[in-house]
């Protein structure tokens, strides 16, 4: 089965948001509050997905295509290194990025739901007619 960014992002999402909720800038925790070292095995595990694989989609697809430029700087969705945390999230980002695409999804997936629930009802239709 495919593993869609969509899944991987909403894992991130789900396993860490409670990590987003609990900074403190007293107890130092981490680096900032929006970016949050992820626990790769632990997603990897339950995507069941090998880590590198996942480290690679972070790192190579899903950050270049959602990172975005301006003002002369970049805003990155996954950093390896951020001070002493390694592999980390936008979490803000991941956020917007995970409700853009569930939101897609809902509109793509209702239409072809009614679609589908509207032809067997036809044809079932037809069959009792017959």
């Amino acid at each position: 089965m495919k593993i869609t960014d969509r899944k991987i992002l909403n894992t991130i999402y789900e396993y860490h948001y409670d990590d987003f909720l609990n900074y403190s800038k007293e107890q130092q925790n981490r680096k900032s509050k929006n970016h949050i070292p992820i626990d790769l095995q632990s997603i990897a595990d339950d995507l069941d997905m090998d880590i590198e694989l996942l480290w690679g989609r972070l790192y190579y697809h899903l950050d270049k295509k959602y990172s975005f430029h301006g003002n002369n700087e970049t805003t990155h969705l996954f950093v390896i290194k951020i001070g002493e945390d390694r592999n980390a999230i936008n979490f803000p980002l991941l956020s917007a990025i995970a409700a853009e695409l569930n939101e897609s999804h809902k509109r793509f997936t209702i239409p072809i739901v009614l679609s589908i629930v509207a032809v067997i009802v036809s044809v079932t239709s037809v069959l009792i007619k017959s």
